[in-house]
């Protein structure tokens, strides 16, 4: 008799927060940290400009996973304001927040291990020495 051991990758999810709303994140396991694979903040996701009734604009997007890590990467639980004083204003009025994260399991400093060197505070570049 074999037995075989397989490593079980955790799920990604996928989570939109309209202008003006609050991003809610949490894992459900104890124990689990946020990572970050995408965020995307603008109006470049024809799913997202749907559920939060803005015009889809392919033009219009900007890369915030830096950002989300700064903010979120490595807690349990995080919230988010989806404004302009947090993400600026890439596409002149109401964009979204398109976001995909994992919950892994490990401690803070498991999780700061996914944190970039260069990451973005006011989406202006800030390098950690």
């Amino acid at each position: 008799m074999y037995a075989a051991v397989v490593a079980v990758e955790p799920a990604m999810r996928r989570q939109y927060a309209c202008f003006n709303t609050i991003l809610e994140l949490s894992c459900p396991r104890a124990g689990d940290l946020l990572v970050f694979d995408k965020a995307l903040y603008g109006r470049n996701d024809t799913l997202g400009s749907l559920r939060c009734r803005v015009p889809y604009d392919r033009k219009c997007q900007i890369d915030v996973q830096n950002l989300l890590n700064v903010h979120c990467g490595g807690k349990y639980r995080c919230s988010l304001a989806v404004n302009t004083a947090v993400f600026d204003d890439p596409c002149g009025y109401d964009e979204f927040l398109d976001v995909s994260y994992r919950c892994l399991p490990g401690t803070t400093d498991t999780a700061n291990s996914f944190k970039p060197r260069c990451f973005w505070t006011t989406l202006r570049p800030t390098y950690v020495t």
